[in-house]
């Protein structure tokens, strides 16, 4: 419905096919669209022809709408919805049928809402429909005309929360929980007050107790202070008597120093004495003893009876005169070892043999008893054999007529020591002085009415000869049924120094081969030749001595030598040291690994650098890596192994050798492992040195101090466990920590490493280059460049 310039409303009316038309399509082209013929009828022309409509039929009226509920039952004229879903849902119908796809629909929700917009949709779902009572009103329209309207009264009953009693509700709730936390509160503020009121009358009391005692502990203090001050007075007086006392100390002190200082110049003096009068009286000695010698050819029997008297007291005046020059030379430190090695039973049968007449003339049955295979031992001919007879000649001397002197040599079971008896069936020596036989001028017997004459040197002579080849003297003795000497040497030589080994004549160094005969790994003997390479004199005999028992032992001092020698004979195997000035172990290895003729030469490098890194390093280059302190059996071991792979064949045993006084030798039994006292001693050992390294002033006598020995025994120990003399393992460490310092950049200046291993920058300069070979300044890496 509509209205046209202000007139009156005009209805408009839809025809489809629905009502009668052909088609929906109507155009008249160049003609109008529609025609009224003059009796109303309307003309419409099409594309499927002419549709004539007649206008004088009466209006259809507009359509009424029914609602009902979604299952197409009539609905009454209201409904309440459930509080808990407020959900409508509601379908209408028109009574038009022939036209009833152009029927639309509106509705609206009175009195909030408006119409909606026009549908031809017949179902309506409200959701969430407000609390309250609402009218639906619904409108169906034909055209422009909507019908009349169909209405539904709709109640939502309110929820709770939207109802004036929630509110209130909660006002109410504030208020009783605000009272009740007030309440709560002002409760607890009592109950603390009432707490407090009693801590405080509780301190209160305490507070007066204390005070009462405070004034108690005052009385007891000022009666304290009294005695306190008598107490000083009296410990004044005291002090002034010990400082008294500790004067008078000071001056025994003093004096006993002097006394000592004193006491050392008159031994010094004595010694020297002793030795100046005994050479002295050597002279008019040899004068006296040649003069009976020659007398000796007199024919008178009585004069020579006289002179072979004389002749037997000269000499043993000439042995009281050595005896004294020896003890002299031990107290001054001037007694050198030169141990070689040889046959201690046939050696120990040579000195027995001596005293055969002595005994016979005694009347006194002299044995000896030693093993059939030769005893191989490393000894001091000389040294050991004034002990050895120093013992035997005291038993004689105090064996009666008809008694016996027995000497005897053993093997232990584990090979390793040697021990030799002289038992006798003399007056023995009783109980009380056994222990002090040993002692340096005493005497058993020491009465004027004595019985045998002597000075009291040899058995301390003969004691203090036996410590300095490594080995112990006992006495086991009964007066009046004998006595037994027990003396224990060791038989390998890893007690002894480098420099107490005796090398002459060991033919370190090969002839060079006949021209035309080719140079190969054995020599002569069959034996595989072994190229020792270190620059140190004394190690290097050291490790030629041990291995010329078993192998032929070439031995030059550095790896220049090494190579001229390769040069002139290919060795069976190679011992090198690793740090040497020039051409180093590492050096030497690369250089012979370069050459196809000397690439398979097995070598084993041998230093003081334990390290995993330096090990390491080592077997990239070499067959094997023996770091020090290592043992003489282990490297015999691994040198015969290396031995077997490069000729292709065991190591040969160890050649007889033959010295001045000895019969040939056989060779000695594989020694044990290592006992556990050598190796715990040693890594305490090197704690100490490698924590001590940092102070200037620990040197030899600190390190014995350290490991709680003399300075001899550290002398004879350190090379045993080492192969090094006791100066020469500390300047390697050191070293060797000079070395770490300087590559790993811990420090920015040569003096400042020199400060951290305990020397001057000066010599550790000077000991590094003849060490490594270049000043330590080559070495010397800036921290920065460790990252």
């Amino acid at each position: 419905e509509a209205r046209l310039a202000g007139g009156p409303p005009v209805r408009s009316v839809v025809y489809g096919v629905g009502e009668g038309m052909a088609t929906r399509e109507a155009n008249g082209g160049l003609q109008p669209p529609v025609a009224r013929l003059p009796d109303g009828t309307l003309v419409f022309p099409t594309m499927e022809g002419v549709v004539e409509v007649r206008t004088d039929e009466p209006p259809r009226p507009p359509p009424t709408v029914t609602l009902r509920s979604p299952t197409g039952e009539p609905l009454p004229a209201g409904v309440e919805l459930p509080t808990d879903a407020r959900r409508l849902a509601v379908r209408w119908s028109t009574p038009i049928f022939d036209r009833a796809e152009h029927v639309v629909f509106r509705h609206r929700l009175a009195p909030e809402g408006g119409w909606s917009a026009p549908t031809t949709e017949r179902d309506l779902v409200l959701q969430a429909v407000p609390p309250g009572d609402h009218t639906l009103q619904v409108q169906a329209a034909l055209g422009a005309a909507w019908g009349p309207v169909a209405t539904l009264a709709v109640r939502a009953p309110p929820r709770f929360v939207e109802t004036p009693w929630y509110p209130a509700t909660l006002t109410l709730a504030s208020v009783l929980l605000v009272g009740l936390a007030g309440w709560q509160r002002a409760r607890l503020q009592r109950r603390r007050a009432e707490h407090l009121e009693g801590v405080v009358a509780e301190r209160s009391a305490e507070l007066a107790q204390r005070n009462v005692e405070l004034g108690d502990t005052a009385r007891r203090l000022e009666e304290g202070h009294g005695a306190l001050l008598r107490t000083q007075g009296e410990l004044v007086q005291q002090r002034e008597v010990l400082l008294q006392q500790a004067g008078e100390l000071a001056m025994r002190n003093r004096l006993v120093e002097a006394q000592a200082v004193r006491l050392a110049e008159l031994d010094a003096l004595k010694t020297r004495f002793l030795a100046n009068i005994s050479h002295e009286l050597r002279t008019p000695l040899t004068l006296v003893a040649g003069t009976l010698d020659d007398l000796a050819a007199n024919p008178d029997a009585e004069v020579a009876r006289k002179v072979a008297v004389a002749g037997r007291n000269a000499r043993r005046l000439g042995g009281l005169i050595d005896q004294l020059l020896d003890a002299a030379r031990l107290a001054d430190g001037g007694v050198a070892l030169r141990a070689r090695r040889g046959d201690l039973g046939a050696f120990l049968r040579r000195v027995v043999e001596r005293f055969g007449d002595a005994a016979a003339r005694a009347e006194v049955a002299l044995t000896v008893a030693a093993p059939a295979r030769p005893v191989a031992a490393y000894f001091d001919d000389d040294l050991l054999d004034k002990a050895l007879a120093n013992l035997v000649s005291n038993a004689l001397k105090f064996t009666a007529a008809g008694g016996r002197v027995e000497v005897a040599l053993r093997v232990e079971p584990d090979d390793a020591r040697a021990v030799v008896t002289v038992r006798d069936t003399g007056v023995g020596i009783p109980g009380e002085v056994g222990a002090r036989v040993f002692e340096r001028f005493f005497q058993v017997d020491q009465g004027d009415t004595r019985r045998h004459e002597g000075a009291g040197i040899g058995l301390s002579l003969a004691a203090e000869l036996v410590a300095l080849h490594g080995g112990r003297i006992a006495v086991d003795s009964v007066e009046g049924e004998g006595s037994t000497f027990t003396v224990e040497l060791p038989l390998d030589a890893a007690h002894l120094r480098p420099d107490e080994i005796d090398t002459a004549g060991l033919g370190l160094t090969p002839a060079t081969p006949a021209p035309g005969v080719p140079a190969g790994p054995l020599d002569e003997d069959g034996r595989p030749l072994v190229l020792v390479v270190e620059d140190n004199a004394d190690m290097r005999a050291y490790l030629a001595e041990h291995l010329g028992a078993r192998f032929a032992v070439w031995a030059v001092e550095g790896g220049a030598a090494a190579l001229e020698a390769v040069a002139a004979r290919r060795p069976a195997v190679i011992v090198s040291d690793v740090m040497m000035p020039g051409i180093d172990g590492l050096a030497l290895c690369r250089t012979l690994r370069a050459d196809a003729r000397w690439a398979e030469v097995p070598v084993i490098l041998v230093s003081a650098k334990a390290g995993e890194q330096a090990r390491l390093d080592g077997l990239a280059l070499a067959d094997d890596y023996l770091p020090k302190p290592f043992s003489v059996p282990e490297l015999l071991a691994r040198v015969a192994r290396l031995v077997e792979r490069s000729v292709g064949a065991p190591a040969a045993p160890p050649t007889p050798r033959v010295d001045e006084a000895s019969a040939a030798e056989a060779e000695a039994a594989e020694p044990p492992e290592e006992p556990e006292a050598d190796v715990a001693w040693r890594a305490r050992l090197f704690a100490l040195v490698d924590g001590r390294l940092g102070e200037d002033a620990f040197n030899v006598d600190a390190m014995a101090k350290g490991m709680a020995v003399s300075r001899r025994q550290l002398q004879r120990e350190v090379p045993r466990l080492t192969g090094e003399s006791p100066v020469v393992f500390l300047r390697g460490r050191r070293m060797e920590r000079a070395r770490d310092l300087l590559l790993r950049g811990a420090h920015r200046t040569v003096g400042e490493v020199a400060a951290a291993v305990g020397l001057s920058a000066p010599y550790l300069s000077r000991l590094y280059a003849n060490t490594f070979g270049h000043p330590p300044s080559e070495d010397l890496k800036a921290p920065e460049e460790e990252a």
